[in-house]
């Protein structure tokens, strides 16, 4: 299958797009569908496949989304575009269908579902499709992610938390306008940012307890009009992350009692928007065991990761696990990290990604 298995990917690998708007994505795995002769159900531009007979469902999901970053690989099958498959989606999709010509040549004795997901990077298309009955009826719930860390062979899994909580915040802080040389007639927003800014960081290093993994970081900032007028409207915009739901309510509190304190202080206005995007991302222990039963070279990661990913939703329908597929190649030197405008996976990865899901599908329906 390996010959198939590079050229589908390579293929998927050229037409990156980004969240729902993956049209031609959608069109090159409709091709492959109509190849391996099954039929499928559009949901915006993620696509549900339902094949076989059983008592049980097995539900595999491959996002399928890329990232705005410009390839700087000098590959054959260099992206057309200004996006990139640089978080390994086109691996993913290529095993899920992988995981379902392996279905068809060899059946189990359950049903499969495979649902080809939009938008993972965001805005986050599994609440949509799971809202449209993607993971209705199903035993468990499976998905891989590809993951540099390792190398080709090597399977990567967390017990417990895998993925963190993400939300969005958004920091808008209106003040007064004036110009520079009369500060005393303004309320410059760029002051009451950095304070903000300042008291953000006393609240992490001071009122949360240190063994409370969160990250509050606020990337961007957007502000004034000119170099010699005081500052009326700015806007902050961040994330945070964290592994427990009350250690979240805890920031978001104090969050707000700082804005709270600064709107007294500064005699302005602050608003607060928090955007919840992802939630736990918890991997189920029978799976995980289960998975180390079909395979002889998975590696126990430590730590969960602070990064987001929608799957969890998924697995609050049904247990199941999403697992890395290690895709480096340490002795010829193919080892880069996801998100990186180079990133590149040893194909052989393609391969074990198929035989793990299915050996982990065929062991989990005994």
């Amino acid at each position: 299958m390996k010959d198939w298995l590079v050229n589908v990917r390579e293929h998927l690998h050229k037409y990156p797009e980004l969240g729902y708007q993956e049209f031609e994505t959608q069109k090159i795995l409709i091709g492959y569908l109509d190849e391996l002769g099954v039929t499928y159900k559009k949901m915006e531009t993620g696509l549900v496949v339902d094949i076989g007979t059983g008592d049980k469902t097995i539900l595999v999901r491959a996002d399928i989304d890329g990232l705005p970053i410009l390839e700087k690989n000098n590959v054959p099958y260099k992206s057309t575009n200004k996006n990139m498959h640089a978080c390994g989606h086109d691996v993913h999709m290529t095993v899920a269908l992988g995981v379902i010509k392996k279905y068809l040549e060899t059946p189990l004795d359950c049903k499969l579902r495979v649902v080809f997901q939009p938008a993972e990077e965001g805005p986050g298309g599994a609440v949509m499709m799971i809202e449209r009955g993607a993971a209705e009826n199903i035993e468990y719930a499976l998905s891989l992610h590809t993951d540099p860390r390792f190398n080709v062979g090597e399977i990567g899994i967390n017990y417990g938390v895998r993925n963190a909580i993400a939300d969005e915040i958004n920091i808008k802080i209106t003040g007064v306008s004036a110009h520079a040389a009369k500060p005393h007639d303004g309320v410059d927003a760029i002051i009451i940012a950095s304070t903000f800014i300042n008291n953000v960081n006393h609240l992490l290093s001071k009122m949360i307890k240190p063994f409370d993994n969160v990250v509050l970081q606020f990337g961007k900032i957007n502000g004034g009009v000119a170099r010699n007028v005081i500052c009326k409207d700015l806007t902050l915009n961040g994330t945070l992350r964290t592994l427990d739901k009350d250690v979240k309510a805890k920031v978001i509190d104090e969050l707000k009692n700082i804005v709270n304190g600064l709107e007294v202080l500064y005699k302005c206005k602050i608003e607060v928007e928090i955007l919840e995007m992802y939630g736990l991302l918890f991997n189920d222990d029978f799976v995980l065991d289960t998975l180390k039963k079909v395979h002889d070279k998975v590696v126990i990661i430590d730590y969960p990761s602070l990064g987001g990913e929608d799957f969890g939703f998924f697995l609050e329908k049904a247990p199941g696990c999403m697992f890395s597929l290690g895709t480096s190649n340490k002795d010829n030197g193919l080892i880069t990290h996801l998100h990186s405008d180079t990133f590149d996976v040893d194909t052989d990865s393609l391969v074990v990604g198929v035989d793990v899901m299915y050996k982990l599908m065929k062991e989990l329906i005994k």
